[in-house]
């Protein structure tokens, strides 16, 4: 398992009095997650607080993690100033996560055809570049529709089994999707989409794992974190009365927190591993 003396979770900054950045949400399963696991688990604020930080840490044996977030609000909360240090710490052996839509955000390119806070009620797609492009290929989702006609993030758009080094989890979806890469660029995939479970296509990547100067950064499309008593079936089978999703069934197959516990330290075994001894599930683009 991976050895961090200490793992930092960003949980956004204040701006005109409204929290911006991660889903508070996001930022308390991964922190209660991460608190299973190890022992210095810190909420870090934006800022100077950030910046600050890391020029104190030691990078090596550091984690920062990125909850999941609208990733328009993630180029809002985050100054070039930050994001120029979040580089330059992975450059020199800081290890990242990126979570949901903090995995696109980290992506050079992302690509979303659904609605979202930026888009509500339509499903065009938006193509941007990245502010922060650790990972150099494509980031392009979702693979799960959101099953309403107006969106709205308290609602799960479905659930999905994905697989790392043998451990399967069942877990909810609120974000999806999926990496392109070239093979050339030495991408790892860490864990892939599994079975069907509504999904347009079968084992397509879920998680990957990049080099990035002397450090490496773990992007994942899903959230990990989440409890049965978290999915309501009954608010679910009321907002989206016309979907085919069994809601019932999705909330009975989510993995117990301590499977999700073990899943999540075989993905952070990757950033212990050399590149060529991560688990690979399917091939680039």
């Amino acid at each position: 398992m991976s050895q961090f003396n200490l793992v930092l979770i960003y949980s956004g900054r204040q701006i005109m009095d409204t929290q911006v950045g991660p889903y508070p949400e996001s930022v308390e399963k991964l922190t209660n997650l991460f608190k299973l696991i190890y022992k210095d688990v810190i909420p870090l604020n934006g800022g100077m607080s950030l910046v600050t930080r890391l020029k104190m840490v030691s990078p090596k044996s550091t984690l920062l993690v990125i909850p999941s977030g609208e990733s328009t609000k993630l180029d809002e909360a985050l100054s070039q100033g930050e994001i120029q240090m979040i580089q330059a710490t992975v450059e020199q052996g800081l290890s990242l996560l990126a979570v949901g839509g903090a995995a696109y955000w980290a992506s050079k390119t992302r690509i979303w055809s659904d609605m979202c806070a930026h888009q509500p009620d339509c499903r065009d797609p938006i193509i941007k570049s990245s502010k922060c492009p650790i990972f150099p290929g494509v980031a392009k989702g979702p693979l799960l529709p959101f099953p309403g006609q107006s969106y709205d993030p308290a609602f799960f758009r479905g659930a999905a089994t994905i697989e790392c080094e043998g451990k399967k989890i069942h877990i909810p979806l609120k974000a999806s999707g999926t990496f392109e890469f070239e093979s050339s660029q030495k991408i790892k995939v860490l864990a892939g989409y599994v079975e069907k479970n509504q999904l347009n296509a079968k084992r397509q990547p879920a998680i990957i794992g990049c080099s990035f100067g002397t450090g490496k950064a773990v992007l994942s499309m899903v959230q990990l974190g989440y409890h049965p008593d978290d999915l309501d079936v009954k608010a679910h089978k009321n907002a989206f009365p016309n979907s085919e999703i069994d809601w019932q069934d999705a909330k009975n197959s989510i993995s117990p927190i301590q499977d999700q516990k073990a899943f999540l330290q075989s993905i952070l075994n990757y950033f212990n591993s050399s590149d060529s001894s991560a688990h690979d599930v399917v091939a680039g683009k």
